[in-house]
């Protein structure tokens, strides 16, 4: 499975143990150029790559995929 770890799921501890449980783990704390996105760019990263997104911050995203979904889903978001 394709997962992408938000900031504050940690990318050393439970990142490092989901990749030797085989699965792809990238993970916005220990790569400088994903921990300045804003919520829009990390879910648009996210249906780029065809990633899950590990957050606890539901209300962050809640109101961007309703968004999305309301546009049909069937298309990856156009945020900019």
């Amino acid at each position: 499975m394709k997962l992408l770890l938000d900031a504050h799921v940690s990318g050393k501890t439970v990142g490092q143990a989901l990749a030797q449980g085989g699965h792809d783990v990238r993970a916005l704390d220990p790569e400088i150029e994903l921990e300045a996105l804003a919520d829009p760019d990390i879910l648009e990263l996210v249906a780029g790559e065809g990633r899950v997104l590990v957050t606890a911050n539901v209300r962050d995203f809640e109101s961007l995929l309703r968004e999305w979904a309301g546009e049909g889903g069937a298309r990856r978001p156009a945020w900019s």
